[in-house]
């Protein structure tokens, strides 16, 4: 490729053409550039000959990996004995072709004693989807010819290259192959191959420059697939290769999937907004935050599109609450005594690096101390703050069962509550807030922590040291939250549920 870019000036586009220039490379110049004169017959195209062989190397287990130079010149006579009608000819041919793959081709190579493969397997696919290309006459020949095995997940670059060497700069047939692909979406009954169909088909779009109208199609035949039926891991990935499709479609292609959106947050049901709701959504496992499902330039704006509808309907059902929760920081006290403490406690923030609860992500928020981007200003993280304090210590707390286990692991150390506290003691009323979050998550810890005497003391004496505090003194509730701090958090609630 660094070749071709040097002798041209640029990389083709289309992926075939580069395996074609690479292979013409191989063929034509490589010896030529070292003045070395292979004797080769010119009469012929030596990219359908090793098509011929591709077509007969391909999927045979046999073979695939390796042949002996007796099969190879075989292959190679066959092919020259029913291109030339003088006999000798081809046998003559047939000897120095084979010297030539042998000796020092490129395309192939030896991988044993007399043994001969492809050089890279993407040689071997590209001939085969060559070989694909030459024996079908229509689009629909072709996807008759792979689909079979697209939906069993297998070919999946033979299945690819061969569709878009058939379809190159034809409108016409670009229109066709999504079209038929539509088609054979909706005629599949079985979930599995459907889900196959449908990344194959979005995958497709990446070279399949088609009218707007046909795109349109498949791309909304592909996201309704998604959220009515698909989980993030599956069907919306489907929907990322969407937004990645060929470069003369993808603001249209992205546009559309807002569209599609907003559109469902105005007027899908639970399920559809459950999935489309997790494929928008960061993932953080193992101390790790992955990137949503959806592509990020389309998540951020989507988040934005469909702010106001989630905040509006935060009061609705648990799922709107938790995203204005997630999505834009948004917590009140009445969605907190609605919903129990748990869930904003479960959802994490978004854009945050830091591998911890949620409560605890309001802290930091609410904190000049750290500044990392958080989606509400840390005025607004103190007032909920405020309002975690004023619910915190008024209400029972839910079960401990109610709190996803894989949040009260790794939570921040002792000795960062105890710097934070002290921050907030200029914030009273937030501070309060504060010290029920710790003494919450302090509490799972404490569990954890049952040989360590040391790390209960230390929680002890940073639960005495805010108790001090004359700002929390002159608070109205302070007797009621000292006689709760000093109590275990959880010990109520468990014991009724239990």
């Amino acid at each position: 490729m660094a070749w071709l870019f040097n002798a041209r000036g640029d990389v083709p586009s289309n992926r075939p053409e580069i395996y074609r220039e690479c292979a013409i490379l191989m063929f034509e110049r490589w010896d030529p550039d070292r003045d070395i004169k292979a004797d080769v017959p010119s009469d012929f195209d030596k990219l359908h000959l090793f098509s011929s062989i591709a077509a007969n190397m391909f999927g045979d287990p046999e073979l695939a990996d390796g042949v002996e130079e007796a099969w190879l010149s075989a292959e190679i006579k066959r092919y020259l004995e029913a291109l030339y009608e003088n006999k000798s000819q081809a046998t003559a041919g047939t000897k120095a072709v084979v010297k030539f793959i042998t000796g020092r081709a490129w395309v192939m190579t030896d991988v044993g004693e007399n043994v001969f493969a492809f050089t890279h397997q993407t040689f071997l696919e590209y001939f085969f989807a060559r070989h694909i290309d030459e024996k079908a006459d229509s689009v629909e020949e072709v996807l008759s010819e792979i689909i079979p095995h697209v939906v069993v997940k297998e070919w999946d670059v033979v299945a690819h290259l061969s569709l878009q060497i058939k379809t190159h700069r034809s409108l016409r047939r670009q229109n066709q192959a999504i079209e038929q692909l539509i088609e054979l979406i909706n005629a599949t009954s079985s979930a599995d191959e459907r889900m196959s169909l449908n990344l194959f088909a979005a995958r497709a779009l990446e070279y399949l420059n088609a009218s707007e109208s046909q795109v349109k199609s498949l791309v909304e035949r592909i996201f309704n697939e998604a959220v009515e039926n698909g989980e993030p891991n599956d069907a919306f990935l489907a929907i990322r290769h969407c937004a990645y499709c060929c470069a003369e479609r993808r603001t249209f292609v992205r546009s559309l999937l807002l569209e599609l959106i907003v559109s469902t947050f105005k007027k899908g049901e639970t399920r559809q907004l459950e999935r489309l709701a997790r494929a928008m959504s960061s993932v953080r496992t193992g101390g790790a935050v992955k990137t949503a499902v959806i592509p990020p330039e389309i998540q951020s704006a989507a988040h934005q599109a469909v702010k106001r509808n989630v905040i509006d309907r935060s009061g609705e059902s648990e799922l709107f609450a938790g995203l204005a929760w997630s999505w834009y920081g948004h917590l009140t006290e009445a969605l907190l005594r609605k919903y129990g403490i748990a869930l904003f406690y479960n959802g994490t923030l978004e854009a945050n690096p830091f591998f911890v609860d949620g409560l605890t992500h309001l802290v930091l928020a609410g904190s000049d101390q750290f500044s990392a981007e958080f989606p509400l200003s840390p005025e607004a993280a103190r007032d909920a703050l405020v309002a975690v304090g004023r619910v915190g210590f008024s209400t029972p707390v839910e079960g401990k069962q109610r709190y996803n286990k894989p949040s009260i692991r790794g939570g921040a150390p002792l000795t960062f509550w105890k710097s934070v506290l002290g921050q907030y003691k200029k914030f009273p009323e937030a501070l309060i807030g504060v010290f029920f979050i710790f003494l919450l998550v302090s509490e799972f810890d404490a569990d954890e922590e049952v040989s360590d005497p040391k790390a209960n003391e230390f929680r002890s004496d940073v639960i005495e040291t805010v108790l001090k505090s004359r700002a929390l003194k002159k608070e109205p509730a302070y007797e009621d939250i000292a006689r709760i701090a000093r109590a275990p958090i959880f010990g109520q609630a468990d014991a009724v549920e239990q």
